[in-house]
């Protein structure tokens, strides 16, 4: 803040950008979405002052990163828009140069997110695929490569995308996680490398191997909150809820899952309030507590439908009826599905999902994967 002010004072427009974008990132690594989106409102009337320096990129990389994890997607995909008179490679890779930092990288991320939660799915593999090519670009500038390969593979985790790549290239993922935790740890980059290892954990437990993930999980989740860093919290502790669930321990799970969405309340993080309410179904379910458990499914349903997200509506559809299948509501939770699988925008879409969604109201089921032990990471 004092140095804001002070380059205000001073009337220096490019010291000004460079100190809001510092406070930008102080108060999203914090977690706390109002300061952040504050913050990176100043960058955006800058860039509409001025409509100089890095801030032309860098203004709606923080708008758009920063929407997204506060749950406002339309936002988020209207903050990643750049002026269409600008050559927005060249100013990248100038950018890069400078900070380290693809802003263009992170703004395409950020598309991505939205438009796969919103259920748009070509689009968002368009976006994915320009995100691809411009990392590879980056070779000359390893560490805004490795950044942008940590920011894409952080926020398609935290906006549920990084699921279809796990099943659909489990190899290719893994080497990738191996590689950029590895980068990090090269580079000192302990944020990153945090961030990295939880999304790995969240990999495993995907695949059923969660010996040892449970203390990896919460030792850095510790190590993060020791340093300050609470960006992604919610997500985090509900990955640490998971994985106390699978391994019978409930009462942790919930405890932890009260921590989650006390952390969302406080700190506008409203992305991961979907997936922590339908982990808490399953958890309430596994309890025998099947009523309170549908009440979560419905809090998780409101969670969707406020994120404007059929993707999510989709996959608390899915749940309602795994559920009602024993509460004998089995009819009333197929009008649900029904009702979710037509609100979504591209229903011919191959994600594990909507087959699974397709087979349901075909009459048909798909087998459920369940966690085994073993195979774990030390």
């Amino acid at each position: 803040h004092r140095v804001v002010e002070l380059a205000r004072r001073l009337d220096d427009s490019q010291a000004l950008h460079l100190a809001q974008w510092g406070l930008w990132g102080v108060w999203l690594t914090r977690g706390r979405m109002r300061e952040s989106m504050a913050a990176a409102n100043l960058m955006q009337a800058a860039v509409a002052e001025h409509c100089v320096d890095f801030t032309v990129l860098a203004a709606p990389y923080a708008s758009s990163v920063t929407a997204l994890a506060a749950g406002r997607i339309e936002l988020a995909l209207a903050s990643a828009r750049v002026p269409t008179d600008i050559d927005v490679g060249a100013m990248d890779q100038f950018v890069a140069s400078a900070i380290h930092v693809s802003p263009w990288a992170g703004i395409l991320v950020a598309r991505h997110c939205g438009h796969y939660i919103q259920g748009h799915y070509s689009r968002a593999a368009a976006d994915w695929e320009e995100v691809e090519r411009i990392a590879v670009g980056l070779a000359a500038t390893p560490v805004a490569q490795g950044f942008a390969t940590a920011l894409g593979l952080t926020l398609r985790y935290m906006s549920g995308s990084l699921v279809d790549q796990a099943r659909r290239d489990p190899r290719t993922l893994d080497e990738q996680l191996r590689k950029l935790i590895a980068f990090c740890r090269e580079e000192g980059i302990g944020m990153w490398q945090s961030f990295a290892i939880l999304v790995q954990a969240a990999f495993d437990c995907q695949r059923g191997h969660i010996d040892g993930a449970r203390q990896r999980v919460a030792e850095h989740i510790r190590l993060l909150d020791s340093a300050g860093i609470r960006l992604w919290f919610v997500q985090f502790l509900t990955l640490h809820a998971r994985l106390c669930h699978l391994e019978g321990d409930s009462a942790k799970a919930l405890s932890l899952l009260d921590e989650a969405e006390a952390e969302a309340r406080g700190s506008g993080q409203e992305l991961g309030v979907c997936e922590m309410l339908r982990l808490r179904a399953q958890v309430l379910a596994g309890m025998g507590k099947r009523q309170q458990a549908m009440k979560a499914l419905s809090d998780a349903s409101a969670a969707a439908a406020r994120l404007g997200s059929p993707t999510f509506g989709l996959r608390c559809a899915l749940d309602q009826h795994a559920l009602a299948r024993e509460t004998g509501e089995k009819h009333v939770a197929l009008v649900l599905l029904q009702r979710a699988f037509d609100s979504l925008p591209e229903p011919q879409a191959d994600t594990p999902d909507i087959r699974r969604a397709r087979a349901v109201l075909s009459g048909s089921t798909l087998p459920e994967s369940r966690p085994h032990r073993g195979s774990g990471r030390a």
